[in-house]
């Protein structure tokens, strides 16, 4: 693709493999989800000072939260073409304010737009009150939830707030603002 002229390479990659963003919506998104936790978790293993089980694997934690039939949470997925790069589980659906549960790209698809517009599609799917959980010291994860709620969260703020039942981390930084 090198040899191609300057942008005519990122017009072949996005027909070839355009990006969408689609409801995890049966047993196959969801086990599609569940791989894309282990490398989830492992990236934050940097911050959380986690490991995996005797096995290899990371425990499940909060995905287990989450089910496709309950009408208070959702989950999407993140693909270009047939290929997942990400996930995002949301809960509060039926509540005031939506939470971002969980939220992942993986680190081929990072610095090309896609986790960007894959955030602002799920946050805009639900208007109203939004809050966003990110570790300040994950410098480009903070960067990236602060400049979207700059840039799509209306009367956006943050907060720290203790990480429960982990007195031994950093509290996690709060990102609090209304999707139009």
């Amino acid at each position: 693709m090198g040899l191609l002229p300057e942008g005519l390479a990122d017009l072949v990659v996005g027909w070839l493999w355009p990006f969408h963003v689609d409801v995890a919506a049966d047993d196959a998104d969801w086990q599609v989800v569940e791989r894309l936790w282990q490398p989830y978790v492992h990236d934050l293993s940097e911050f959380r000072g986690t490991t995996p089980g005797p096995d290899g694997t990371y425990r499940r934690g909060h995905l287990g939260w989450y089910d496709r039939d309950d009408e208070d949470r959702i989950g999407y997925l993140a693909r270009l073409g047939d290929r997942p790069i990400g996930f995002a589980l949301v809960r509060g659906l039926r509540g005031d304010t939506r939470l971002m549960g969980e939220f992942f790209v993986v680190r081929a698809a990072r610095g090309a737009g896609h986790a960007r517009a894959f955030a602002e599609h799920v946050v805009r799917a639900h208007p109203g009150p939004w809050e966003i959980a990110f570790q300040n010291d994950n410098v480009r994860a903070a960067k990236f939830w602060r400049r979207l709620g700059d840039e799509v969260l209306r009367d956006a703020t943050e907060e720290a707030r203790p990480v429960p039942g982990k007195p031994h981390i950093p509290p996690d930084r709060w990102l609090l603002g209304t999707a139009p």
